[in-house]
């Protein structure tokens, strides 16, 4: 009698063999609810930091980011979105201090991206058509925990083009980060964070 045939294991199915459960999607999809879809467009948004060191500041910038942003038909403030940032691609221009701060600090490995998950937002100014400051309530996840988060925001939305700017501190302590050392000289704990978005319909390029 012969022994069945065995169906042949695929490279992915392999990996998670051997690694465990493949990690959730870095944004899940839009709700399906009434709105206006519009795509992170990655050549156009960047996300930076400012650290302030014992004896000196530095900065880093990434600019491989994505997701969505769901522009609701009637309220503004029902706006939904989830941002997304390859925490590999921050990089301060010190190729030892970015390969510490990825392998030791951000431990990109197991936490690949930095996350915020808008679930509705707060209008405080209206100044002009198409410009808005808000303040956007989510939840902000860095280093694999989640805060969550109230972030001043200036939209401007010219035609099908929204572009989202806002700063706010990070506490990295609040999310199981040790304030890093390089050359011996300690970052301190709090660090800006500023965030350039730019979106549109899906396939627009700047």
């Amino acid at each position: 009698m012969r022994g069945r045939r065995r169906s042949p294991v695929g490279l992915g199915a392999l990996a998670l063999l051997l690694l465990g459960a493949a990690p959730p999607p870095p944004c899940p999809s839009p709700a399906d609810v009434p709105g206006r879809l519009l795509r992170i467009i990655p050549e156009a948004s960047s996300v930076r930091f400012d650290a302030d060191a014992v004896l000196h500041d530095f900065s880093g910038e990434g600019q491989e980011v994505g997701g969505w942003i769901l522009l609701p038909e009637r309220d503004p403030e029902e706006v939904l979105a989830c941002v997304v940032v390859a925490a590999a691609s921050l990089q301060t221009g010190i190729s030892l201090r970015d390969h510490l701060m990825r392998q030791n600090h951000l431990e990109v490995e197991q936490h690949p991206y930095i996350r915020l998950a808008v679930r509705e937002a707060r209008v405080l100014e209206q100044p002009a058509p198409g410009r808005l400051r808000a303040e956007v309530l989510g939840e902000f996840t860095l280093h694999g925990v989640p805060r969550e988060r109230a972030l001043p925001v200036e939209v401007t939305l010219d035609g099908e083009t929204l572009t989202a700017v806002g700063s706010f501190p990070v506490r990295l302590s609040d999310h199981a980060i040790a304030a890093p050392a390089f050359l011996f000289v300690r970052m301190r704990d709090l660090v800006k964070v500023t965030v350039r978005l730019v979106a549109g319909p899906e396939g627009t390029r700047p």
